[in-house]
């Protein structure tokens, strides 16, 4: 009885042609937009994949040829507050040497920025061109360091060794406030030979990274910069 009355109500029922198309057509558009929204998102992660693959190729080739040849150990980390550590470590700087130094920064700078023009703002580091010249005495010898050093104001060699190395200290810090350091760095292209001693020594006491790398490349002076 339940069943005859169900097949009555089934044929009762009149269903418009034109809804039916429609529905089945909308069925039919829905699982094509499904299955493209998914080829979609694969091409996406595909893409991507291959932009993190291209960058690491690219960003390690601009690496390869830049590789450090001597790296200086930093002092270690001394708390913002820990006094007591800071006066431990604290070294004396030799008084003719402070100035000296002075005397080379007041000269310098009155060479430096009166060349400079007078309507514009002007920057001039004293502290950078000293420990230039001062690694560039290391390098030389002879009336080529005499020189060197005469126009650093300096008197010989040692003091000039020890003392930067204390003065770099001195305005060094490292903390969970900041970090001040002198970028002091040597560069050489890498095709020339080099003294590992001397770089050693410039990493020990002028705490300078020396580097080696192509000049020819057109990237090289960006590469420095940094």
């Amino acid at each position: 009885m339940f069943r005859k009355l169900y097949r009555e109500a089934n044929n009762d029922i009149k269903v418009d042609k034109s809804i039916k198309e429609y529905t089945i057509e909308k069925m039919l558009n829905t699982n094509v937009n499904k299955r493209r929204s998914k080829n979609i998102f694969k091409f996406a992660i595909l893409m991507v994949a291959m932009v993190v693959v291209l960058y690491s190729f690219f960003n390690k080739s601009n690496r390869m040829d830049i590789y450090a040849i001597a790296e200086p150990t930093y002092p270690t980390k001394i708390k913002f507050d820990d006094l007591d550590e800071k006066i431990n470590r604290r070294e004396d700087i030799d008084e003719s040497f402070l100035k000296n130094l002075k005397d080379f920064s007041i000269k310098s700078s009155s060479l430096v920025l009166r060349e400079t023009d007078k309507d514009t703002n002007s920057l001039y580091s004293p502290i950078s061109l000293y420990m230039a010249l001062s690694m560039a005495s290391e390098t030389a010898n002879g009336d080529t360091q005499k020189e060197i050093l005469g126009a650093l104001n300096m008197d010989n060699i040692e003091m000039v060794r020890s003392e930067t190395g204390k003065l770099f200290r001195r305005l060094y810090y490292h903390n969970e406030i900041g970090k001040l350091s002198l970028g002091n760095s040597l560069w050489l292209n890498k095709d020339v030979e080099f003294n590992s001693d001397l770089l050693d020594l410039l990493a020990k006491e002028y705490y300078a990274s020396s580097f080696s790398l192509d000049f020819n490349d057109k990237e090289s002076p960006k590469r420095i910069s940094k």
